[in-house]
């Protein structure tokens, strides 16, 4: 494995001829049940809601040096507000 110091890391960093790799899978669609109150009937109707889960990637190399970050997403289809992350990992490599 190859030492650097934080000087030459910072240096890597800042450079901008990095070459850049996306990648986004969902992994399962699922329909989840939820309760929306209906003024109509004044009650809870249960509506299925269809539910995307999935994870996105970003792997950067440069001189032999790769990063890899890899975060899971989900988030109710037709709804814009209702997305969630989770930080899965950050991979470093010689």
């Amino acid at each position: 494995m190859k030492t650097i110091s934080i000087a030459e890391f910072e240096t890597l960093v800042a450079r901008n001829d990095w070459q850049r790799e996306q990648d986004c899978e969902v992994s399962e669609r699922l329909d989840c049940q939820v309760e929306e109150w209906n003024e109509e009937n004044e009650s809870f109707d249960l509506n299925d809601i269809p539910h995307v889960f999935g994870l996105a990637s970003k792997t950067s190399t440069l001189d032999g040096i790769k990063i890899t970050y890899t975060e899971g997403f989900n988030y109710d289809e037709c709804d814009s507000l209702s997305t969630g992350t989770t930080r899965d990992r950050m991979m470093f490599g010689l």
